[in-house]
């Protein structure tokens, strides 16, 4: 299937859907997850509350973007791990415990597994 170019609007939002998650991050870095507000996202983030909600619908759906963005890095460190030609099996099982031992070493990674295991989110899992 032929990927067709995403147009300037599309590339507008992908960005600031990025920048708005980047910005949570940078919140949960400081505050934590239950401490962060959206009003400390969107400040960060330098854009209006209003825009805030155009991509979110809650703090709980910024959350889930940047457990997802948290997962797809993991996942992409491990898939680099286990196809590592210069590796032999061993390595790549002791790498891929390595880095999967460093997820939760951030304070906000800790407060994001603790949201992620509430029975309310199970669909993180």
């Amino acid at each position: 299937m032929t990927r067709i170019a995403p147009t300037n609007r599309q590339a507008r939002r992908e960005i600031r859907h990025r920048e708005l998650v980047e910005a949570a991050v940078a919140v949960f870095l400081e505050k934590g997850v239950a401490a962060a507000s959206v009003d400390e996202i969107v400040r960060t983030a330098g854009v209006a509350k209003g825009t805030f909600y155009l991509y979110f619908e809650t703090k709980d759906e910024v959350v889930n973007a940047v457990a997802e963005r948290m997962v797809e890095a993991v996942v992409t460190r491990v898939e680099a791990l286990a196809t590592a030609p210069d590796r032999s099996p061993i390595e790549r099982l002791l790498a891929f415990g390595s880095e999967v031992g460093d997820v939760g070493r951030e304070p906000y990674e800790l407060d994001l597994i603790e949201v992620f295991h509430r029975p309310e989110n199970r669909a993180v899992h």
